[in-house]
């Protein structure tokens, strides 16, 4: 599935939209992946606003993702939930 794609599902999910940042950083000299929450909204038309401005925006190495997501839920027995993943590639 493509990017736009993937936007699109997290936007017309919900009712709560998570914005995900995801990025490689230099920790003690070394390489090291994370994933952050960076902005959390019920509004549908902000979160695309927000995503697009922080992904213009976004240095080098980082990544954003919007995810829509239920309230009063577990997420871990979900069978997708809000993630970004940090491969050894990106860390090389």
């Amino acid at each position: 599935m493509d990017y736009q794609t993937l936007v699109q599902r997290g936007l017309d999910s919900g009712p709560l939209r998570l914005i995900l940042r995801g990025a490689v950083e230099e920790v003690d000299g070394s390489k090291a992946g994370s994933v952050s929450v960076v902005y959390a909204t019920m509004d549908r038309a902000e979160a695309e606003r927000r995503l697009l401005e922080l992904s213009a925006a976004a240095a080098p190495g980082r990544y954003y993702m919007v995810y829509g997501v239920p309230l009063d839920t577990d997420l871990t027995l979900a069978e997708e939930f809000p993630s970004i993943v940090v491969t050894r590639e990106d860390l090389a």
